[in-house]
């Protein structure tokens, strides 16, 4: 395929309409499960959603939906990605280390409060988050495939890959990173990963706008859903968070998160410090042209393929606030419909 009429930038109103893209991918999605489950004649739906081969296959079809969002939706608007997404880099060992370590942080640091979260939420409405379903080592290879290396590279390419870097074209860094983060948190649509997920979403945009490249925050998304994966078959994360609220585990929990922060932080100076050294990218003509388009659009405000969409009546930050409102219409439906 040639891709010379291929812009290589992403541009601010790519990370509204990808987002919208997904969420109707989403509705359509849920509509046909929900049509072939009942068309089987099952009553109870928590007769399907509860079994094991439901968790891997939901999980499969989601991350291959996403998936095939951002390629078709690339494809659709004429984008290079592999530029626009910065994926032609040279790996840099250094950060590739602290940003494992970053990740282990996260992941132990957050995993007290939140699991204090679920406990609350557990007790408001009834019901529970439930671990995947991982008794031998067959469901642990397929759940590493599903849970944890198709996520990591589908989410990533989405939503720092391209809404990230799309948004960042008018928003703020801070702005850009929490809207982003966001967005990737409602996306699951659960009241139990709603804060882990949001965290991660920072997390991740963070790894991004120092690297420059979503190649590392995959490694940090593969990481961590990995880990729980691991600790979830072995159960090392149930034998040592609370389960309970006192005053003990809401102190150990404010404590582990704050410890968390603070290393974490200390982690990102650091990257910053070891990128920076490696960070030059390669004077290719590739290079040089998509440089030529991000001065283009700083001084134009837009391309040439949207300024022929301009007559569209939202502007371009509220075509944003309106897919995020959205969204968040539709994570409080279903968070109601689940008490």
């Amino acid at each position: 395929m040639k891709q010379q009429n291929f812009r290589p930038l992403y541009v601010f109103k790519d990370g509204s309409w990808g987002y919208g893209t997904m969420l109707v991918a989403y509705l359509v999605l849920s509509l046909l499960v929900s049509v072939i489950i009942f068309a089987a004649g099952v009553t109870k739906i928590t007769d399907v959603t509860g079994a094991t081969w439901y968790y891997y296959v939901n999980g499969a079809v989601s991350g291959l939906v996403v998936l095939a969002v951002f390629l078709g939706f690339n494809k659709v608007r004429k984008i290079n990605f592999v530029y626009a997404a910065n994926l032609k880099i040279k790996p840099n060992w250094k950060a590739i280390v602290l940003i494992i370590a970053m990740s282990i942080v996260c992941l132990f640091g957050l995993n007290f409060i939140i699991n204090l979260l679920n406990v609350g939420l557990n007790g408001i409405s009834g019901t529970t988050d439930g671990d995947i379903p991982m008794n031998n080592i067959g469901l642990l290879i397929a759940g590493i495939f599903v849970f944890a290396l198709l996520p990591a590279v589908a989410e990533e390419l989405l939503f720092r890959g391209m809404i990230f870097k799309a948004i960042s074209k008018k928003l703020k860094p801070a702005a850009a990173i929490t809207v982003s983060a966001l967005m990737f948190a409602m996306y699951h649509f659960s009241m139990y990963q709603l804060v882990y997920q949001f965290a991660l979403g920072i997390l991740f945009a963070c790894i991004v706008y120092y690297t420059g490249s979503v190649i590392y925050s995959m490694i940090a998304h593969f990481l961590n859903n990995f880990l729980v994966i691991l600790f979830t078959y072995t159960g090392v994360l149930g034998a040592i968070t609370p389960v309970s609220w006192g005053i003990g585990s809401v102190l150990m929990a404010i404590g582990c998160a704050i410890l968390g922060a603070a290393l974490i932080v200390g982690l990102f100076y650091l990257l910053k410090k070891v990128h920076k050294k490696h960070s030059d990218p390669p004077q290719t003509v590739e290079y040089q042209q998509r440089l030529a388009a991000e001065i283009a659009v700083k001084e134009k405000g837009m391309t040439e393929y949207d300024k022929r969409a301009s007559g569209a009546a939202l502007s371009d930050k509220n075509s944003l606030l309106f897919v995020c409102l959205a969204a968040a219409a539709m994570w409080i439906i279903l968070v109601v419909l689940a008490l």
